[in-house]
């Protein structure tokens, strides 16, 4: 590895637990077979999240071939911010691993079913915190579903704060 250390500047959109996982941006290749596009609005979704939060995930690539398994809109947004490294997890797969990875990663995001509740409450809150929502890819109209119906959120019962688990390095 001879890229920017860890405290180097370029690094500073990766989580500091990830960037010796950093390579050139470039040197990560797209799949050519991966069945999911990545419209627009999706891709400003990942380009705000990425800008507020930086990278909290490696993508995850075939290091025989530096093909992605996972994190094509990730990357293409990361791109188009102008990031020149990104943290990758190199995986020794073969091709037919590699595809069903890809295949199954892309199909498990797509069986997830939402909570309703659970979401009214969580968007009512950050609604009401002043949060960019737009930023995370809840457009005014999405909203609308939730927040025109203000009064019957209020009073759904809002989960107890509960404390978050101690890090795992902490213990």
């Amino acid at each position: 590895y001879s890229g920017p250390g860890a405290n180097d500047p370029e690094l500073s959109h990766i989580h500091p637990l990830l960037r010796h996982l950093a390579v050139p941006i470039d040197a990560v290749l797209l799949d050519p077979a991966n069945v999911n596009t990545h419209p627009p609005e999706q891709l400003e979704v990942l380009k705000a999240m990425l800008r507020e939060f930086g990278q909290r995930g490696p993508l995850i690539m075939r290091a025989s071939t530096g093909i992605l398994e996972a994190g094509e809109g990730r990357i293409l947004a990361a791109r188009a911010l102008g990031w020149r490294w990104i943290a990758v997890l190199p995986c020794d797969d073969d091709a037919i691993t590699a595809w069903r990875f890809a295949l199954g990663d892309n199909r498990s995001a797509s069986l997830a079913v939402i909570d309703e509740e659970k979401l009214a409450v969580q968007l009512l809150a950050l609604h009401e915190q002043g949060a960019d929502l737009a930023a995370i890819g809840w457009t005014e109209e999405d909203l609308g579903v939730y927040l025109d119906d203000e009064q019957d959120l209020q009073q759904l019962d809002e989960p107890e704060a509960e404390e978050p688990p101690a890090e795992p390095w902490t213990k």
